[in-house]
């Protein structure tokens, strides 16, 4: 999720949007559903009009990023942009080849009679490319460090872990390690499944 908040603000950034906004393909539902919603500032944001998921939804199936400003001419132009009040708004597709991953959103009401040229079209597409990258490495490392079943920290994290503190800890500082075990952690897996299992975990 980290690397998905940095993209969403990095994208907010370069636009210089008010808000941003990232959607992600669930491929359980075959939905888009919202994942980050920030301001400029990086405050989360709790509401998103519902004409975004829409907008967002199409450009994920046309896998057309739209850049569109108020000052644009109607044929060039999006009814939202007017619709929202804003000046500009930025949808892109975040995509690696073939595996799309979703979408970022960014929308203003900064910079009035502000014009979208071929190198800004050319920015958000790198970005959308580059925060897939981004995605997909935190996903890399998160499925190489974390047992899939539980989400858990996985032996070689655990070592690694236990290295880094004993390589920090001096003789002032004792260093432990603790050991907890849960009884009938067996039982509730046989009994319900391992996928309730991990509701157990902390």
């Amino acid at each position: 999720r980290d690397a998905v908040v940095q993209a969403t603000d990095t994208f907010n950034e370069a636009l210089q949007a008010d808000r941003g906004l990232c959607f992600a393909y669930r491929t359980d539902n075959g939905c888009l559903v919202r994942q980050v919603a920030r301001n400029f500032a990086g405050d989360a944001l709790r509401d998103a009009d519902p004409r975004i998921a829409k907008l967002a939804e199409r450009v994920y199936r046309s896998q057309s990023p739209l850049l569109v400003t108020r000052s644009a001419s109607p044929d060039e132009g999006d009814i939202l942009v007017r619709e929202l009040d804003m000046e500009m708004l930025a949808c892109v597709p975040c995509g690696i080849g073939d595996e799309r991953f979703g979408v970022f959103y960014a929308d203003g009401r900064r910079h009035r009679d502000r014009r979208f040229t071929k190198a800004d079209h050319a920015m958000v597409v790198a970005l959308g490319e580059h925060a897939a990258i981004a995605i997909e490495n935190a996903r890399l490392f998160e499925r190489a460090s974390n047992d899939p079943l539980t989400g858990l920290a996985n032996t070689s994290t655990f070592v690694a872990e236990v290295d880094a503190a004993l390589a920090e800890a001096s003789a002032d500082e004792p260093l432990g390690v603790l050991l907890l075990d849960l009884d009938a952690f067996k039982r509730d897996n046989v009994a319900a499944g391992a996928s309730a299992g991990t509701l157990l975990r902390p």
